[in-house]
């Protein structure tokens, strides 16, 4: 397994130890107003939920890192690749870009840096073809990660998984472009 440094982001494996902190962020209604079903999740989903991250590293041998922001130390979302399978409208053996932050850390840019380092991973090391992404169509912010990272619209789905309107972007090796985002690799043990 890899761990990322960026200018201003650790993204490191996630341990049975951040249940917490990420309890705090997933339990925020703000922060989960456009994922899953819109609603807070307790710490017993946050839990499967963080089981579910943890055991992806062991199956793919990559997955979500918690993001560490280097000003204060705090883990302040998630940020990474996954598979992804569901919901029916996503091709099968979908790499998914996945990323979320607590809401203090909105508008600064970390989440298009994680997507950045997280896209040049995936391309780079993982030697992936092809990577998408999607987010509820009301959810700008998250739009606009995907363009600035140069993925590209492909289309909007009214999902019945979700019980939503999901807007799909995608990017391939071919188009992928590595500027702007230079990162420290490192292999751990996992």
């Amino acid at each position: 397994m890899d761990e990322i440094e960026t200018k201003r982001l650790y993204l490191r494996l996630f341990k049975p130890d951040d249940l917490e902190d990420l309890f705090l962020i997933r339990s925020d209604p703000n922060v989960m107003r456009y994922m899953g079903d819109g609603k807070p999740l307790s710490r017993e989903q946050v839990s499967e939920n963080l089981a579910r991250i943890i055991q992806h590293y062991r199956d793919r041998h990559f997955g979500l890192w918690a993001v560490i922001y280097k000003h204060n130390s705090q883990l302040t979302g998630y940020c990474g690749l996954q598979f992804f399978k569901q919901p029916p409208e996503t091709t099968p053996d979908s790499i998914l870009l996945s990323y979320m932050f607590a809401k203090p850390y909105w508008g600064k840019g970390l989440a298009t840096e994680g997507a950045k380092a997280s896209l040049r991973y995936g391309f780079e090391t993982l030697k992936l073809e092809r990577i998408v992404a999607f987010a509820d169509t009301e959810n700008l912010a998250s739009l606009r990660v995907m363009e600035k990272v140069g993925m590209k619209y492909e289309k909007q789905v009214a999902s019945r998984y979700y019980n939503r309107n999901l807007t799909y972007y995608a990017i391939s090796r071919q188009a992928y472009k590595p500027e702007d985002c230079s990162y420290i690799l490192r292999a751990v043990d996992f």
